[in-house]
């Protein structure tokens, strides 16, 4: 008997193609690093930086939970929002806070947990505050799946798996010729 199986399954931390959106709340990490969110089973981490004011002006992802800075949840006041290419929050020019933004040693350890966040699988592998992170305010990073290159790949896998399936097929009409012709 023979069998497919799967090898492995891994992350792809390559980063996406940085799109503009214009979205004052919208922000794109321009290199390794992810946002920190708290989240009710602890703090979390994503690169997605799709943000919005909740109604009590806290900085929240599109699940309602808080993103967090640097002196924790952020909080937003009216004004104009920008943030620097290092993180720091800014509201009509007076610095309010910096996001929190962390590395990994190892990011493949990292486990998947599904709406776009990540924690660490071994409780001892930290994330830790890096000053390296380069943000983008008014863009967001789009996936980093090359769609034409995966559908290609498909395409190649189908098309193998066909012709070992003809081969075999050939193979069992062979033996039973064969097992006809030694029954004769």
């Amino acid at each position: 008997k023979s069998a497919v199986i799967v090898d492995e399954i891994g992350k792809n931390f390559e980063l996406g193609r940085v799109r503009f959106t214009g979205n004052d709340l919208d922000f794109a990490i321009t290199n390794d690093g992810f946002f920190s969110i708290m989240t009710p089973q602890g703090e979390r981490y994503t690169r997605g930086g799709n943000f919005q004011l909740d109604s009590t002006g806290r900085l929240v992802n599109s699940d309602g939970y808080a993103v967090l800075g640097k002196k924790g949840e952020i909080k937003v006041k009216e004004g104009t929002i920008s943030v620097n290419e290092s993180g720091q929050l800014s509201i009509d020019g007076e610095i309010e806070d910096s996001l929190k933004l962390v590395r990994f040693r190892n990011q493949d350890n990292l486990q998947k947990l599904g709406q776009g966040f990540f924690a660490p699988v071994n409780v001892n592998d930290l994330p830790t505050l890096s000053n390296d992170i380069k943000i983008k305010q008014g863009m967001l990073e789009d996936s980093n799946v090359n769609s034409m290159l995966e559908m290609t790949r498909m395409i190649n896998a189908t098309r193998a798996y066909e012709s070992v399936h003809k081969a075999l097929s050939r193979i069992d009409k062979l033996n039973e010729t064969a097992i006809g012709l030694v029954k004769a």
